[in-house]
């Protein structure tokens, strides 16, 4: 059993059944936000395909206003749960729970705000469809012990093996691991964004000095690498402005 109904969950699954393990399941928690790969995770970057300079789309992705940001990506959803309704149906016939994400946003803007809670496809939903990899709901169980897991029904499902695919923690605590609490708490919590639309602790000047992050995928990498190494430097050559004179300094100052 896989505890957890991510992209990793789905994927060790996937694996398991592939390499032969006779019976599967995966334990849900919450609702999924599910999408095929293609084509609807890839609408998300259609606009890389339309032969457009790099240059010139990179600063169409990097400055698109929040407030459209949002509206973009809930049309995008709404348009994916109609391509994949079939998919969808199917997942729900077997117990899986789905969504589009709190607002109806989508698996692109719970990646942006940090979080997990999403799939996109690349086999298992068929495996769930087809009866190969069953779904157990967290609400039916009551414990784990030495021989399976425990149902509130009394039953009990037998384990040999059981995997936690259960998510991460904010990047902030993988901070703390190696810099401590001190810094820790100076960065604050990575990844999301904060009361201005602003992305938290990424591609910027941080609480602590000379402590910049940066990552995400490649398109996010190219983009604003650049502008992260700019402030780098200036801030080696005793260039880069004083907090204070920073947009939204009262924001900075707090961090």
């Amino acid at each position: 059993m896989v505890v957890g109904t991510g992209n990793s969950a789905h994927d060790v699954a996937q694996d398991l059944y592939m390499k032969g393990a006779e019976e599967v399941s995966i334990l849900q928690r919450g609702p999924t936000c599910v999408v095929s790969l293609q084509p609807s995770a890839e609408m998300i970057y259609k606009i890389y395909s339309n032969g457009d300079p790099l240059e010139d789309v990179d600063l169409i992705a990097a400055s698109t206003p929040y407030p459209v940001l949002v509206d973009a990506y809930r049309s995008i959803s709404q348009k994916a749960a109609q391509i994949d309704a079939d998919m969808l149906q199917a997942l729900n016939d077997k117990g899986l729970k789905t969504y589009f994400g709190e607002d109806g946003t989508g698996f692109q803007m719970m990646f942006m705000r940090g979080k997990g809670g999403y799939y996109i496809d690349v086999g298992c939903a068929d495996l769930i469809a087809d009866g190969k990899v069953d779904i157990v709901q967290h609400s039916e169980m009551d414990h784990v012990e030495a021989n399976g897991m425990r149902m509130k029904d009394g039953s009990l499902i037998p384990l040999d093996l059981l995997v936690l695919a259960t998510g991460f923690k904010n990047m902030q605590e993988n901070i703390r691991l190696i810099f401590g609490d001190m810094v820790a708490e100076r960065v604050g919590p990575v990844w999301g964004f904060d009361e201005h639309h602003q992305m938290r602790g990424m591609w910027r000047r941080t609480g602590q000095d000379g402590f910049w992050i940066t990552g995400g995928s490649l398109l996010d990498s190219r983009i604003f690498s650049r502008y992260l190494a700019i402030e780098v430097k200036a801030a080696l050559l005793g260039m880069l402005p004083a907090r204070s004179e920073l947009p939204l300094a009262e924001k900075v100052e707090a961090i």
